[in-house]
């Protein structure tokens, strides 16, 4: 499939940054050992079960992504010293990234684009998780605390749920 494109030739744009707090009062960014796991979400407090968490998340639609957009992670040194471990200051925003972070392509007024949460999206997968979605409505992004949550523990979501037991939201 081809889509036409406007005669003229479209102006470059800078590069766009996405802000994506590496630290806030439920949780903190922890590089994970494994290289597979990369960035995760880990609990900064005691959460009880049934408490809404990630209540502040900001879903993104990228229509337009291009080399050398990113995510900018606020607080990183903060982040990096309570996990005893490098959080990045930054991030690239590719499409390979928004398929391996749980991007969800979108056919919005008829262009393919990509929703992504933030901060959802860096959670990591567990058949068990610690949070579920029981709305289901990608654009509140409002989450909760599916069991009791140490201090310290990931904070994780079952994906596979997301996408194949309920079907995707689009």
């Amino acid at each position: 499939m081809t889509t036409s494109q406007p005669s003229s030739k479209v102006s470059e744009r800078p590069p766009q940054a996405i802000y994506y707090p590496a630290i806030t009062y439920d949780y903190h960014l922890k590089m994970d050992p494994d290289p597979e796991m990369g960035l995760g979400l880990v609990a900064n407090r005691k959460i009880k079960k049934g408490e809404l968490v990630l209540g502040d998340s900001i879903e993104f639609i990228f229509g337009d992504v291009r080399e050398g957009d990113y995510l900018l992670f606020q607080g990183h040194h903060k982040a990096s010293k309570k996990s005893c471990t490098k959080t990045p200051s930054k991030m690239p925003v590719t499409r390979d990234m928004l398929l391996r972070n749980h991007g969800v392509p979108a056919l919005i007024d008829g262009e393919i684009c990509w929703r992504l949460e933030v901060p959802g999206m860096l959670m990591n997968h567990s058949c068990n998780p610690t949070i579920i979605d029981d709305s289901h409505d990608a654009c509140r992004g409002e989450s909760y605390v599916s069991r009791d949550i140490r201090k310290g523990e990931p904070l994780t979501y079952n994906y596979i749920k997301q996408y194949y037991d309920r079907g995707p939201f689009f």
